[in-house]
């Protein structure tokens, strides 16, 4: 039984636990901006915070989705010093995002987490995506 036999799976899990704990984030969202409000506030200036988290979720997902990209077509799948790059990177923004939902933490919190987190898995996949497609090398 090679590494591979559970590697991929636990990969698969960590990023199907990221989407839900971005989606729980996305959804609860103006909770956290409120918290960043002072105590007497104007609709408007709720709805530019909520507009900005939102920004950075949606940037989570779009990472994501590149994520899923690289795993589903097999560019980063049997890779296993990326794959645990992806496993360690998708549980800890995981437990971050939903550690900042059950506080109500600040919303800025959400930028810090997914520009690092994100950032890093995003300079892994430009490397992943480079290496495969323009000097044709796959690492097994």
């Amino acid at each position: 039984m090679g590494h591979h036999d559970f590697v991929v799976p636990i990969r698969f899990l960590a990023l199907v636990g990221h989407f839900f704990s971005a989606l729980l984030t996305l959804y609860a969202i103006k909770d956290n901006c409120i918290v960043a409000l002072p105590f007497l506030y104007e609709q408007s200036d709720l709805d530019s915070l909520v507009g900005s988290a939102s920004a950075a979720l949606v940037l989570c997902f779009c990472v994501l989705a590149i994520n899923a990209v690289s795993f589903f077509g097999g560019f980063s799948t049997f890779d296993l010093p990326i794959s645990i790059f992806h496993i360690f990177m998708h549980t800890l923004e995981s437990i971050l995002l939903s550690i900042v939902v059950i506080a109500k933490g600040h919303y800025l919190y959400v930028w810090f987490i997914v520009g690092i987190g994100n950032g890093l898995q995003l300079l892994a996949e430009v490397y992943t995506f480079t290496t495969v497609m323009v000097l044709g090398k796959r690492r097994w």
